[in-house]
């Protein structure tokens, strides 16, 4: 019976530094990601500019579900991106009809979008006219936006999971985000468009979806242990293999003797 070597320094070394890049990867996407959507949804929907912090809010409480939910197997990375192209899709949508979506939000019950002090005047409703309430437009993208992060959320918190010391992983974390904070810097400082933004959250994402080595979109996400015990395991898998053929080789063997005992009991009697 072979023995199963254990897993060498290399396999773990590469195995903590591929945890270690998910986990700032995964840090980066997220600050760079927010910083997005503060600037870019207010942009382009006015009424989000009457609360300021609904999408900062949004994106912290998105985050801090998805890695209270890094222990359950649903992968909910998968949805971010149709959330995010809802958000998009919808807040392009309030924009281009802004001139006639004006008509059926009622901010505050104010006589004018622009009066942002909510209750300084009273005047008589319109009992025919339709509004919709503004808090209702900013609390669906709230919604949106918290659910879109939720993904990320789970992935930040299943990278700090896997590492086994939690001050490190902190720091890692930590550099992470800031070089978010510094990417997004350099975009504004490049004066790049908005598109270009949203293509570096795309390739961040492609990342987990197709290169990733953890495969959590097959599967149970893998623990620490798990990662660890994955070599010994592919050894394992590979020493048994190994003893298989080994042993239908011996098999062939004794039947190829078996075979050829009565033509060699043949010889001898003719040689006698």
């Amino acid at each position: 019976m072979n023995s199963v070597p254990l897993p060498d320094a290399t396999s773990t070394s590469l195995s903590r530094l591929s945890g270690g890049f998910e986990l700032v990867l995964v840090s980066l996407l997220i600050l760079f990601l927010e910083l997005a959507c503060i600037r870019w949804f207010p942009a382009h929907v006015l009424y989000l500019t009457f609360f300021t912090n609904v999408v900062l809010l949004a994106s912290f409480l998105g985050m801090s579900v998805g890695c209270l939910a890094a222990s359950r197997s649903r992968n909910y990375l998968t949805w971010t991106p149709l959330l995010l192209v809802i958000a998009l899709a919808a807040a392009h949508a309030v924009e281009i009809s802004s001139g006639s979506f004006m008509n059926f939000v009622d901010v505050g019950n104010q006589a004018s979008p622009q009066q942002v002090y909510f209750g300084t005047e009273y005047h008589s409703q319109d009992l025919s006219r339709y509004a919709i309430p503004v808090e209702a437009l900013c609390g669906f993208f709230f919604i949106v936006i918290a659910l879109a992060f939720l993904g990320p959320g789970q992935e930040l918190g299943r990278a700090l999971k896997r590492w086994p010391i939690r001050v490190q992983a902190y720091t890692l974390n930590i550099i992470g985000s800031i070089a978010g904070i510094v990417l997004f810097a350099a975009c504004s400082w490049l004066e790049l468009s908005s598109f270009w933004w949203f293509l570096l959250v795309a390739l961040g994402l492609g990342y987990f979806y197709f290169i990733s080595p953890g495969h959590r979109f097959r599967g149970r996400p893998r623990t620490s242990i798990e990662d660890a015990c994955a070599p010994l395991g592919n050894r394992a898998v590979s020493a048994r293999r190994a003893d298989r053929r080994a042993a239908r080789a011996r098999d062939r063997a004794a039947r190829a003797g078996r075979r050829a005992a009565p033509a060699r009991r043949r010889g001898a009697d003719r040689a006698r």
